[in-house]
């Protein structure tokens, strides 16, 4: 009896192996080129906390209160805007 368990164990991980995968294809909107940050042009890079940034590179003219799970809220500069993942910053962007 043990043996045909073994048997039959092997058999169903052999099939379950053999078995097609499948996954589904996300589609995003085209949203054109990014803008890349110029040369020479300082803004806040990945990882920085917001006090590290405020104390870098001032106070924001404009923030967006967080959005989403997590949150994430805007600060908006002069030129750039910084986006902050909880509290640390996720990506800087320059405004078009």
């Amino acid at each position: 009896m043990r043996h045909f368990s073994l048997i039959s164990a092997t058999l169903l991980l052999t099939l379950a192996a053999a078995a097609p995968a499948s996954a589904d294809t996300l589609q995003l909107p085209q949203t054109g080129p990014t803008t890349p940050v110029p040369a020479g042009m300082e803004v806040p890079v990945r990882g920085m906390h917001m006090e590290q940034v405020e104390l870098m590179y001032g106070k924001p003219p404009s923030i967006s209160p967080p959005v989403g799970d997590p949150p994430i809220t805007t600060w908006g500069y002069p030129g750039y805007s910084v986006y902050f993942e909880y509290s640390y910053v996720i990506q800087s962007v320059v405004n078009r």
